[in-house]
């Protein structure tokens, strides 16, 4: 009785395991600036000084990253996303290179029922044969396996067909993929309905980017309107609505 009392109480604890989400280009930097530090400091002054605020950008760096990890931020940043893509009740969305399901989550919760389609490059290898392991088990624990279906698929290109999805949402897909980033966005826009919205939040300078040289151009051709950035604290939210 005390074991099964024991086994029932375990997996009423059991919790959700996210990480840190952000772009490339920030884990990049954050490498870079630690590599450096042994090179500033040993120069002769003033050029050791250099050593001050590359601390100061690391150490404020090092908090964003400590925040980006909280489930309030995490959470805060979902609802942000769900509010620009204007999602309805019956919505039928679609997370782009999900990570570990945190947005896919929010989606699931805010349609109550219905489906969740949540894709990523999950290729199994010799260290990690189940890369899609702890985005399952985070679906089971959060009670929304049988609303998310998560697909593994070779991003940017996405398998589903025209005007599949009434909204798109991504937490540093475009950022994160590694090749054919504008390609990555026309797919977004291909499945999505005449009329849904996408919305990407990502670093800075990928949000420019993306608003700048990808969708005002589309939006000068009629294919795209009411591009918008907004911003989350410290992370940027791009967002714009399909035409035709």
């Amino acid at each position: 009785m005390e074991k099964r009392d024991g086994a029932k109480r375990a997996k009423s604890e059991e919790k959700a395991s996210y990480g840190f989400e952000a772009s490339g280009q920030s884990t990049a930097i954050m490498s870079s600036l630690f590599l450096s530090f042994a090179f500033f400091r040993d120069l002769p002054e003033p050029w050791s000084l250099l050593f001050i605020p590359l601390l100061a950008v690391a150490a404020a760096s090092g908090v964003f990253m400590f925040v980006g990890m909280t489930d309030r931020y995490r959470l805060g940043l979902d609802e942000r996303l769900i509010e620009a893509l204007h999602m309805g009740r019956g919505s039928r969305p679609l997370n782009y290179a999900c990570g570990t399901g945190s947005l896919a989550v929010s989606f699931a919760r805010f349609i109550g029922k219905g489906e969740v389609h949540a894709c990523d490059n999950w290729t199994p290898t010799k260290r990690n044969p189940d890369p899609a392991a702890r985005t399952r088990s985070n679906m089971r624990i959060e009670g929304v396996e049988d609303i998310v279906m998560l697909d593994s698929v070779e991003l940017p290109d996405l398998p589903y067909g025209n005007a599949t999805f009434h909204v798109v949402g991504t937490r540093f897909g475009v950022s994160n993929t590694r090749k054919r980033k504008k390609e990555a966005v026309l797919e977004m826009l291909r499945v999505l309905k005449s009329g849904g919205r996408l919305a990407s939040a990502e670093g800075l300078p990928t949000a420019l980017w993306l608003k700048y040289r990808v969708l005002r151009p589309l939006e000068r051709d009629f294919k795209v309107s009411d591009v918008g950035l907004s911003r989350y604290h410290f992370t940027w939210i791009v967002s714009a609505q399909k035409l035709g």
